[in-house]
């Protein structure tokens, strides 16, 4: 009977990837990163990855380290620490609950009408929280944008799969001056910018428009390669990671209540109710 009586105003899910080495993947990450005017890259140190706006925080992390720093008294640390072996923590928080987001998120027709619209921040929406795609989808979506899902290559694999493909040579030859300066500037935004306003690598100079360093990127990207190669003194060939997205049982609802003056029993009883649904969809989960 509590139910309308709560308000959604922050909604928090998180994600687990696999990787092969999470040091190694979430330095490319943070090299690879690259901004927008929707959301900027943060914090650029180590062990992090995260962006933030007004509307929304993207975090990675390794999820093993955080375990080993944060749960030292836990009487099943080792089990812990174990399960979460090579696996990088992906977060995101929705702080700004607006008709673009909620549209985005559950493709809701959201009235105009400010007093129509605020039925939705109401708990009709909490079925559509229960549906665990919505979480899969905008993550996904969030790295696919800012990251790739593409592999990253070293330099040799990375120039044979431009030989290999049937692009012009003028392409290739772009493809292969930007993939460079990325790669000697080191981080992609970084290397954008060089680029544009001209650089000078080993006596040559490098210099083209905005559009010619995206469309070389582009170019890589339907390669299945990304823009910025694994460092020659890694002695490796390629890194991913497994992108279907395991979900972890603490999808973040623990926002969802809102305390309900005078009646200190309801906000608990909503919290119970979304706990136990949210163990239901964690077990009948299958990953994309």
């Amino acid at each position: 009977m509590y139910l309308g009586l709560c308000q959604v105003e922050r909604i928090d899910t998180t994600k687990d990837i696999v990787v092969d080495n999470p040091d190694r993947f979430l330095e490319l990450a943070r090299k690879t990163y690259r901004n927008n005017r929707q959301l900027k890259l943060t914090e650029r140190k180590r062990p992090y990855l995260q962006a933030t706006n007004a509307a929304k925080a993207f975090k990675a992390y390794d999820k093993q380290k955080e375990l080993a720093e944060t749960h030292t008294r836990s009487p099943n640390v080792e089990e812990l620490l174990q399960d979460a072996e090579s696996v990088i923590r992906l977060e995101l928080s929705l702080k700004k609950l607006d008709r673009t987001t909620l549209k985005a998120l559950f493709n809701l027709d959201i009235p105009a009408t400010p007093r129509l619209a605020s039925t939705y921040l109401k708990c009709g929406l909490i079925p559509y929280f229960f549906d665990g795609g919505w979480g899969d989808r905008l993550m996904l979506q969030l790295w696919k944008q800012h990251i790739g899902t593409e592999p990253w290559r070293s330099r040799y694999h990375i120039n044979q799969a431009i030989e290999n493909s049937r692009a012009w040579a003028e392409t290739k030859q772009l493809a292969k001056e930007v993939t460079y300066v990325i790669s000697r500037k080191r981080r992609f935004n970084d290397a954008k910018t060089a680029y544009v306003n001209g650089v000078e690598i080993n006596g040559k100079t490098y210099k083209g428009t905005a559009a010619n360093f995206d469309k070389a990127v582009a170019f890589l990207r339907s390669l299945g390669v990304q823009p910025f190669r694994i460092p020659s003194r890694w002695n490796l060939s390629r890194m991913e990671a497994d992108f279907r997205l395991y979900p972890s049982i603490h999808v973040g609802f623990n926002h969802l209540p809102r305390k309900v003056p005078g009646i200190p029993s309801a906000a608990a009883e909503i919290y119970q109710f979304v706990k136990t649904k949210l163990v239901e969809i964690y077990k009948s989960y299958k990953p994309h």
